[in-house]
């Protein structure tokens, strides 16, 4: 099964191909193979909307070459560096636009958990992803280009463990049931935020002193 992993950014956008097969149960995932991996690029002396048509059209190729049966994006986080994020996410949205013209179905994986997945620490450093990569997969550092391909294999890979260790593939159908898996971190995220909102509701009755 061919799947891609993909770091959405304006300026170079990571992506890795692997060919995973999911019919030999393993718990640590062993039948990986890295089929391909670099970046698609856009000038930065052309406005936005041209960029972003650039980088639909390079995915449209990607995927017709590719043909993957799943991809894996990373969710969105907020940064101190507002303009980023906005570029990123309008990125993100071409790219989710593409998979849904496709018809190629997705899983986003959060920050923290790919962290976790590659070197067990939800807050490791990028040269501990990077040097993580390498490692995992035997690639010399110089043939990553940057760290937006390192990235890219980072997040498929942690999303194919997430496929892996939830028991998302169907044998049966021979397709992964991504719709389980975001509708859950859809109620997850729901009810982390009305958590977080009692929360914040009780430290004001506790700083009005109305409760004890």
């Amino acid at each position: 099964m061919i799947c891609i992993g993909v770091d959405p950014g304006l300026n170079r956008m990571g992506f890795a191909v692997m060919d995973v097969d999911f019919e030999k149960e393993s718990p640590i995932l062993k039948n990986i193979k890295v089929v391909s991996f670099g970046l698609l690029t856009t000038p930065n002396n052309v406005i936005l909307s041209r960029r972003l048509k650039i980088l639909y059209d390079d995915l449209l190729v990607l995927f017709e070459k590719y043909k993957p049966q799943c991809v894996i994006v990373e969710d969105l986080f907020f940064t101190k560096n507002v303009t980023s994020g906005l570029q990123v996410s309008a990125v993100r949205g071409i790219l989710l636009l593409v998979l849904e013209i496709m018809q190629i179905p997705y899983i986003s994986i959060h920050p923290s958990v790919l962290k976790k997945r590659l070197t067990h620490y939800g807050k490791a450093k990028k040269t501990q992803i990077v040097s993580a990569v390498c490692a995992l997969f035997d690639i010399p550092k110089q043939n990553l280009q940057t760290d937006d391909v390192a990235d890219a294999i980072a997040i498929l890979y942690a999303g194919l463990l997430e496929i892996n260790l939830k028991n998302l593939y169907d044998k049966q159908t021979g397709k992964i049931n991504v719709g389980e898996y975001n509708r859950n971190k859809a109620n997850n995220f729901c009810l982390k935020k009305k958590d977080m909102q009692k929360k914040k509701f009780l430290r004001f009755l506790k700083q009005k002193k109305l409760v004890e």
